[in-house]
């Protein structure tokens, strides 16, 4: 079951279908622990057969899980592209170096949110991106002080 999960999570990846690791273990109903040895697996036998495909494996990164979870939240282009940015200040600064994608997107989409004034909580964000309230307010507070740096400047208009 992990193995075909994993070829599942791995084909919509190279189709730039991102889903995060919850989503695919429950659509095969197994945990997400068993999923990740699954795709350690299908990495394993990958390898063997092509390691220039797995050579070319891309791991998910922030800035995928922002776009499908904004959608999921039903946040527009402009919202996705902002906690895009976002994503890409954090990593250029090193924040949040101990946190996996998915911690850093949901952190992300709530510092958007609070600054936005989007009305998001803790809890929703929490609830759409299958995490906990903790994971966002921890990912959220790395953020906070760097505030100025993490908001991207208005265009000017001509």
């Amino acid at each position: 079951e992990s193995l075909i999960a994993a070829c599942f999570f791995n084909a919509l990846k190279d189709q730039n279908l991102i889903r995060s690791n919850e989503e695919v273990a429950k659509l095969f109903d197994i945990k997400s622990k068993k999923l990740s040895k699954g795709c350690n697996e299908f990495a394993e036998l990958m390898f063997s057969k092509n390691k220039d495909y797995v050579k070319s494996m891309k791991p998910v990164e922030p800035k995928d899980l922002i776009e499908r979870f904004c959608i999921l939240m039903d946040l527009d282009e402009h919202f996705i592209k902002i906690g895009e940015y976002i994503s890409k200040i954090v990593d250029k600064l090193g924040i949040c170096q101990e946190n996996n994608p998915k911690s850093i997107a949901v952190g992300c989409i709530y510092f958007m949110s609070n600054h936005y004034n989007l009305g998001f909580s803790k809890k929703e964000i929490a609830e759409h991106c299958h995490t906990s309230e903790v994971t966002v307010t921890n990912t959220f507070n790395q953020m906070v002080e760097y505030k100025k740096y993490l908001i991207p400047k208005p265009k000017k208009k001509d």
